[in-house]
């Protein structure tokens, strides 16, 4: 398995083997992309990407896909307004309290 650091709401992969390792062993974690490459901000959408943005490739962000992730970014941005806070906020928070 490649030592992928990509880590957010959206992409939790590490949290199986590689949180558990670097807990065990005493070592700092950094997270790759905690927002979920701006797509947990909520104001990503697909009409603004750009033909040179990297993320209009990325089959993340394809269509089909791109509408079934929005449901994070709704359920996020719930929890945003609940707290007064703002989606990346909320997606930070999640993150520095794993």
């Amino acid at each position: 398995m490649p030592w992928l650091t990509e880590y957010s709401l959206w992409t939790r992969d590490p949290e199986a083997e590689i949180l558990p390792l670097v807990r065990r062993l005493g070592i700092g974690f950094v997270a790759y992309s905690p927002l979920g490459r701006g797509f947990l901000t909520g104001q990503i959408r697909m009409d603004q990407l750009s033909a040179g943005d990297f993320r209009a490739n990325n089959p993340r962000f394809a269509n089909g896909n791109f509408e079934q992730n929005l449901r994070i970014v709704n359920a996020v941005e719930v929890v945003a307004r609940e707290v007064g806070a703002t989606p990346a906020q909320v997606a930070l928070a999640w993150l520095l309290a794993r």
